[in-house]
């Protein structure tokens, strides 16, 4: 390929540059790319300005755990930022200073995983109020595709950004923040999608506390949580913290006829802790939890194949749960813990490779649940319907969680029609399979066709660009808010060449 010679010959010797055969962790975008692993500022700027005058576009890899077609594509530019040096004291990766009122600025590198940040948070007594439960994507990742945690007052981690430094398409050093920048553009590049250019660093502004939280466990059948009125909405509005995790099949054994109705769902309860007499979880716990997780992965990993047949998957889906309920999270157990941890509470899912689509939904008016219980029904009976023709395209969970909502432009939860509402305002579900389970797709489609009906919007960041129609739904649901994110865009000035923007993305919002 001569694009590799005249690249490397144009930028010197390091980083190198090697041809890739890309494929993301959910097996889901595949591209022959350029691909490198800048170490310094100085080399990701003769980086980008080179490709630029090469005509070559760039896009960034993250930790490749986003399912959506985010990446490069093939006979494109793909940095991977992991190994780039910082320039904060120290060279550390991850640096803190004084904010204003009791808060701290957290200044955070790209390449920086939620691991990582996860233990700084620990180690100086502070916390993000949200996050996503995994600890193995980059922090920076997370932000600028508009990813969400849990928490009904909560915003995205977008939306706690207040500053954020991009290297534009002239290979120029650019610093976003709200202090210099208006608010509309600052909703802009907090979830930019890297279309901005290529994200250096960005600063979180937290409080200068820990906060502790309850963590209880409870188990419901799915026709108390999903069927009964008053009960989902009873759960999300007086708890702090709700999630909800359904594992089909969980109540079937070989010898009796499935109804969904009779499984169970697992309830993930957390609500903050102000003062009291009580006492954190020591790390025993977590030393035991991560013993489970590990094991319990691999179990997954080893027994893939019975989890997708048919035939087996039944009677593994219920060995499984009952691990999870009776030993892992048994009902009832409550504990004490720092937000930090209750958040990132499961380790080891990179080991399984899955399949994810996710949705947003507006609760704002009227507190919509007759339509979210619709939403979750439809699922439930669909995996009925398939079990009695001995398929199971749905084989590891559906899940639901509760927030506030987002001003980031291309975040879902900034579908939000009334922001005057009170808490929560936005709930999320999605559904998980095994990677390669047979029928997936077709079983999306089906699933994706009738929450588009009831006004869901997918999270931009999972599986979505194969629902019929998707790109123009998406458009009208986002409605001025493109059109918002393509003006700031165009008048930074970061990438007046779309040297940034790949097809997946160039169909989605510049059509």
């Amino acid at each position: 390929m001569d694009k590799i010679k005249d690249l490397q010959k144009a930028i010197g010797p390091d980083p190198t540059i090697t041809i890739e055969n890309f494929e993301n962790w959910g097996k889901t975008q595949r591209a022959r790319v350029l691909a490198t692993h800048p170490e310094t500022l100085n080399q990701l700027k003769k980086l980008i300005s080179t490709a630029r005058e090469m005509g070559l576009k760039v896009r960034c890899a993250g930790a490749k755990h986003s399912w959506a077609p985010l990446f490069a594509d093939s006979e494109q530019l793909l940095i991977y930022m992991e190994r780039m040096r910082s320039d904060y004291p120290n060279a550390a990766k991850i640096h803190m200073t004084k904010g204003e009122d009791r808060t701290v600025d957290v200044h955070v590198m790209a390449g920086v995983s939620t691991e990582e940040f996860k233990q700084f948070e620990l180690d100086n007594g502070i916390n993000l109020p949200c996050n996503t439960l995994l600890t193995i994507v980059q922090t920076v990742g997370v932000i600028i595709t508009g990813c969400h945690g849990v928490g009904k007052d909560c915003k995205c981690p977008c939306d706690y950004v207040v500053k954020m430094r991009i290297v534009d398409s002239n290979g120029q050093l650019r610093t976003y923040a709200r202090d210099t920048h208006d608010e509309e553009m600052m909703k802009a590049v907090t979830a930019n999608f890297g279309l901005f250019g290529v994200v250096y660093d960005l600063t979180l502004r937290l409080e200068n506390k820990l906060t502790v939280v309850k963590t209880i466990n409870d188990y419901f059948s799915v026709h108390h949580i999903f069927f009964t009125p008053g009960v989902m909405e009873g759960l999300a509005e007086h708890n702090w913290s709700l999630e909800l995790f359904w594992f089909p099949m969980n109540s079937l054994w070989p010898v009796c006829s499935y109804s969904a109705r009779n499984d169970e769902v697992w309830a993930r309860i957390i609500n903050k802790v102000e003062d009291g007499d009580y006492e954190l979880v020591g790390e025993a716990r977590y030393n035991k939890q991560r013993w489970w997780d590990r094991n319990f992965t691999e179990m997954y990993h080893r027994s893939q194949a019975l989890f997708k047949h048919p035939s087996t998957f039944r009677t593994m889906q219920r060995i499984g749960f009952s691990v999870l309920k009776h030993i892992m999270y048994p009902r009832w157990e409550t504990i004490y813990e720092k937000l930090t941890n209750a958040i990132h509470f499961r380790n080891y899912i990179e080991k399984v490779s899955v399949n994810n689509m996710e949705f947003a939904f507006d609760l704002s008016e009227q507190q919509n649940y007759d339509l979210i219980r619709k939403a979750c029904q439809f699922v439930i009976e669909e995996v009925e319907k398939e079990n009695r023709m001995g398929r199971c395209p749905l084989n590891v969970v559906m899940e639901m969680r509760w927030m506030s909502h987002s001003d980031a432009y291309l975040c879902p939860a900034s579908i939000v029609k009334n922001k005057s509402a009170k808490d929560p305002k936005v709930v999320y579900l999605e559904i998980l399979s095994l990677g390669g389970t047979k029928g997936w797709e077709d079983f999306c489609v089906l699933i994706g066709t009738e929450w588009m009906k009831l006004g869901g919007v997918p999270h931009l960041a999972k599986q979505w660009d194969f629902l019929p129609n998707i790109h123009s739904y998406v458009r009208e649901k986002f409605g001025n808010r493109f059109d918002s994110f393509r003006h700031q865009l165009l008048q930074s000035g970061a990438d007046p060449s779309s040297m940034f923007l790949n097809s997946g993305l160039e169909q989605l919002i510049f059509p």
